[in-house]
């Protein structure tokens, strides 16, 4: 394997996309797009056309596709380290982001969950 192009993701809407990768990760929207419904009906058996927002930060790209008729995956999760986890934390708050520490033995992991439901593990 060269290397992973990107990664998708789910959003019940355009701006839940933005308030968690914007708002929260710092991510920039590189672009938008798109996807037709013959194309989105071929991949992922939906029959519309689906907006898709395309974020980046640091070489990482991350598809957004708009669903609001979204189901909760049930182990899909993306795991993003992060330098200042007190920053995150109060953009969380400002943003009412949900987030939530489990405990993992001697430390405790710490989980985003934005409003689509993606669950995102903070390293």
């Amino acid at each position: 394997m060269k290397s992973i192009d990107h990664y998708a993701l789910s959003s019940i809407s355009k701006k839940a996309a933005e308030d968690i990768f914007i708002g929260v990760f710092e991510f920039e929207l590189l672009y938008t797009f798109t996807l037709d419904e013959r194309t989105a009906d071929q991949v992922f058996g939906v029959k519309m056309d689906v907006e898709v927002l395309v974020f980046g930060i640091d070489g990482v790209k991350i598809e957004v596709f708009i669903n609001t008729n979204s189901k909760k995956s049930t182990y899909g999760h993306l795991a993003i380290k992060i330098e200042d986890k007190d920053a995150l934390l109060s953009r969380c708050k400002r943003l009412s982001v949900k987030h939530f520490r489990v405990d993992r033995g001697e430390r405790q992991a710490l989980f985003l969950e934005d409003a689509s439901g993606n669950l995102f593990e903070i390293k």
